[in-house]
């Protein structure tokens, strides 16, 4: 497979097979996500597949009380019927023979610090430096969903379960300076895995000459 057909192949699998992964191929998978280029290549990422049945449970339902108490404290119908329907769609990872984390820890050299102490807070200091950590993630995950394409296994990008980020770090033991950034359940997909939905116009390329 070239990598223009695992671009074209790729989907969001949102339901998968019962089939285990075998350990060699999340290895491999993390081994191309390691590839991506990060901020002065501090690989600022860890990578934990979760398998165990009872974890993964506990996770789904640490996002669904979330998302419950959530809508319980939104007056706004609408927005109630919102934080409810988003239980089905941020807790299906558990449903995928494995679950990865991907965790994060902050982007650290000598330039960060002079303009944290300029800027005050990490939260004004991302704007300033254009999250390089967030930035480097974002790339080692791109890699791994399509290396997991070229296997033949389904993915899905998943920030939804990050409304209960504390709990699920205090499942998985996640201890600062890291932090959960995504969940990625890999399987092989339970059905075929419909077209790319239309690009959105005015997303492509633009020139300036």
């Amino acid at each position: 497979m070239t990598l223009e057909e695992a671009i074209r192949r790729r989907r969001s699998v949102r339901r998968f097979a019962p089939d285990p992964v075998p350990e060699a191929d999340l290895e491999r998978l993390v081994a191309l996500a390691q590839l991506a280029p990060s901020a002065s290549n501090q690989q600022m990422w860890r990578f934990l597949a979760i398998t165990n049945r009872e974890v993964l449970e506990r996770m789904r339902g640490a996002v669904l009380d979330r998302y419950d108490e959530l809508a319980g404290r939104l007056t706004d119908d609408a927005a109630q019927v919102a934080a409810r329907g988003a239980k089905g769609y941020s807790s299906f990872f558990a449903d995928a023979p494995v679950t990865i984390a991907v965790l994060a820890q902050p982007y650290q050299s000598p330039m960060r610090q002079a303009l944290l102490s300029l800027e005050g807070s990490p939260e004004r200091l991302g704007g300033t430096t254009g999250y390089p950590d967030v930035q480097s993630i974002g790339a080692a995950i791109a890699h791994l969903l399509l290396a997991a394409t070229e296997l033949g296994y389904g993915t899905c990008w998943m920030t939804g379960p990050l409304a209960a980020r504390e709990q699920l770090e205090a499942i998985l033991g996640v201890q600062p300076p890291w932090r959960l950034l995504a969940l990625v359940p890999v399987g092989k997909p339970a059905d075929a895995p419909g077209p790319h939905g239309p690009r959105r116009e005015g997303s492509g390329l633009s020139w300036v000459r």
